[in-house]
């Protein structure tokens, strides 16, 4: 064996070592930074009564107006340390920046109407305040009221009735008349849901066969029917007996326009032959579901 054969070269590399050297010395300090700007500034005088609307813009001095934006929500009130006369909160919105000292502002809500602000008040940046009435589109009902709500969503309000007290007496003949003074005016267009009654009193009556007496709720504008009851008597001799109550089938009503009046009717097909056939008292309701 030769000598080239006795052993394999190693193909294995030594890493290189870094030695660290001694320290040097410190280098000299750096220049100071320009200052930051607060995020909050403060009045520097009285503010308001604010307009009168959301609309209107007016001035909001300010004792730096350099860390804002146009466009930004803001709200001005009670911060830490002296108590404020007009303490606020005030919430506006940004529409220019005149100046470092003064800001151009309108009033974010109708809350903030009105309102008087100190001087000292600190004026900050805020998160997100929807206009009020917060508009559907943001999740709100656009109104500030109950019924303005329900108008604004096409929702129901409080149902519209029409009474006539017991007492009324009114002779059923064989033609439609209507009933008392029982009238209801349609306010807007939208889908209704429409109940009525009447008492009806027999005194004395004879039937020589059975008859129907109709009840009916009418919509006189359209000269249409809306729902029909009907009570088809016995065959009876001078009978008397306390009211009847003619119930009249409640009904999903769509085909109502704004200004239709809507009254109860009542007719019988053949008047009795003795006695007295009368309506007593009598109601219509017309509950809003849903206005378009």
């Amino acid at each position: 064996m030769s000598p080239v054969d006795c052993c394999t070269s190693c193909d294995t590399q030594v890493a290189p070592v870094a030695v660290v050297g001694p320290q040097g010395a410190t280098g000299p300090a750096g220049t100071s930074g320009t200052n930051g700007v607060s995020a909050f500034t403060t009045t520097t005088t009285q503010v308001g009564p604010t307009p009168g609307d959301t609309t209107t813009t007016y001035n909001l001095p300010v004792a730096n107006s350099t860390s804002f934006v146009v466009g930004q929500d803001i709200i001005a009130g009670q911060g830490p340390g002296v108590i404020l006369a007009n303490p606020g909160p005030l919430a506006m919105v940004i529409t220019a920046i005149p100046s470092p000292v003064s800001i151009t502002v309108k009033n974010l809500r109708v809350v903030d109407q009105g309102v008087t602000l100190s001087s000292g008040a600190v004026v900050s940046v805020s998160g997100f305040l929807p206009a009020v009435p917060i508009s559907i589109a943001q999740g709100g009902t656009n109104a500030i009221t109950k019924a303005a709500a329900q108008t604004s969503l096409g929702l129901g309000q409080n149902s519209f009735i029409s009474t006539v007290a017991s007492g009324l007496a009114q002779i059923i003949t064989n033609s439609y008349l209507q009933v008392g003074s029982i009238d209801i005016q349609i306010p807007a267009v939208g889908v209704y849901e429409m109940r009525g009654h009447i008492m009806i009193d027999f005194s004395g009556t004879t039937f020589a066969a059975s008859r129907q007496i109709t009840a009916v709720i009418r919509n006189v504008t359209q000269g249409t029917f809306v729902s029909i009851a009907v009570l088809n008597t016995q065959i009876m001799t001078t009978l008397s007996f306390p009211s009847h109550a003619l119930i009249i089938p409640p009904v999903l009503y769509s085909g109502v326009v704004a200004n239709d009046h809507l009254q109860i009717w009542v007719e019988i097909n053949v008047v009795n032959t003795a006695g007295t056939l009368s309506v007593d008292a009598g109601s219509l309701e017309a509950i809003p579901l849903r206005l378009t």
